[in-house]
């Protein structure tokens, strides 16, 4: 029997259906990569708990030999179809009416999830929200006897303060899920110093690029990702005003929960001529842009390396960052520059290699052999099938 792996997360539907506007992030893709490696092989049956905004009576699909199994925060059923978990959401309710502070629980969440577990009945569940979701689903695994793995991927969530019941919950996840994974050793030594917990460091990967452009056929510079305050995009344009000689190219997202900064950025940037803006593009198609693009611009404050630059060092694109030298690869593998927060110096950094044909194609070759060592498809590839046949057992 193969083994059964569900990944949970729910934004990423976008990533199997054009039609989808769910922006994607760093977690969507790194899940639907490895979902799209592991369907190849027989020893496992990959499934996804996620949420689709195209149907309105959304049904459990199979693309690509992935099935996808559809979920709803939004929407709650009057009735359970699993009839056990109907008969616990009645004897809540029933407790509730007399003890009025459940209702401060997450039950609604928690009874949905249940019946979403129940029904795709995995071996292992895969998850990464920084939620109290997380508490619930490894709850839910260990009362089905089933195995969770927590993914860690930003440094907010290692430091989250406990100020209320959900903060709890998620610590809960945290703590008793089967496998905390974590993507670097800074995150494996915070879990370890900060909440006593061994976790195990796999970093993630990307599909091999088909093509590599070389330097004279590449022609701007470059920002990928989801409008978020972390992301500090308003650099980005302030980066093309100071530069009009220089062309820059943005491709955006709009993050769930900042659609008046998605306005601005992007009625800032069309107001600018040397900038051109990309909305919608699907991750399949992102990677023509990485093979034209001279450098990368990282205006993120996070410390982790994500996938946005990460895809640059797969497509030989040296990156300058803003104020992070993501995982001190930057220092340790001479393919980036970081200004430290100081605009100008990322000009003179922009500067520097553009126009230095030998400093970019030195930063680029690094890049790549980065990339081929650290994040390298195949071996880290080979170590998640043997966790997971191992996790199985």
């Amino acid at each position: 029997m193969p083994v059964r792996i569900c990944f949970i997360t729910n934004y990423a539907y976008r990533l199997f259906n054009r039609k989808s506007h769910l922006a994607f992030g760093c977690i969507e893709t790194i899940f639907y990569i490895i979902a799209k490696d592991l369907s190849d092989d027989k020893r496992f049956e990959v499934n996804f708990l996620l949420e689709d905004d195209v149907h309105k009576n959304p049904v459990t699909e199979k693309i690509n030999g992935i099935t996808l199994y559809k979920t709803s925060r939004k929407i709650q059923p009057a009735v359970y179809q699993d009839k056990q978990i109907e008969k616990y959401h009645r004897w809540f309710t029933y407790w509730a009416r007399k003890f009025s502070w459940l209702w401060q629980w997450p039950h609604l969440d928690f009874f949905r999830l249940w019946e979403n577990l129940r029904q795709i009945n995995a071996d292992i569940y895969i998850f990464a929200s920084p939620g109290y979701e997380s508490g619930l689903i490894t709850f839910l695994a260990r009362i089905m006897k089933k195995k969770s793995v927590y993914l860690v991927v930003n440094d907010e969530e290692l430091y989250r303060p406990i100020n209320n019941f959900k903060d709890k919950i998620f610590y809960f996840g945290l703590k008793h899920a089967n496998i905390v994974w974590c993507l670097s050793v800074r995150h494996q030594t915070i879990l370890k110093n900060r909440h006593n917990l061994k976790a195990i460091n796999l970093p993630c990967w990307l599909f091999r690029p088909k093509k590599i452009l070389p330097l004279e056929k590449r022609h701007y510079i470059l920002w990928a990702g989801r409008i978020d305050p972390h992301k500090h995009p308003a650099a980005f344009i302030k980066l093309a005003r100071r530069l009009p000689r220089l062309k820059f190219l943005m491709i955006v997202a709009a993050s769930p929960n900042e659609p008046v900064l998605f306005k601005s950025i992007v009625k800032s940037g069309t107001k600018i001529p040397n900038l051109k803006l990309k909305q919608e593009v699907m991750f399949t198609d992102v990677g023509r842009y990485y093979e034209r693009a001279l450098a990368l611009i990282d205006t993120s404050d996070y410390k982790n390396l994500n996938m946005t630059v990460l895809q640059a060092a797969y497509y030989k694109v040296p990156c300058l960052s803003l104020f992070e030298d993501p995982e001190n690869s930057f220092n340790e593998y001479q393919w980036g520059l970081s200004a430290n927060g100081d605009i100008k110096k990322m000009i003179d950094n922009i500067n520097k290699v553009i126009g230095s044909p030998r400093e970019w194609k030195k930063l680029a070759t690094n890049g790549y052999l980065f990339a081929n060592k650290i994040y390298n498809p195949e071996a880290n590839l080979t170590k998640f099938k043997n966790l997971m046949l191992l996790l199985s057992k």
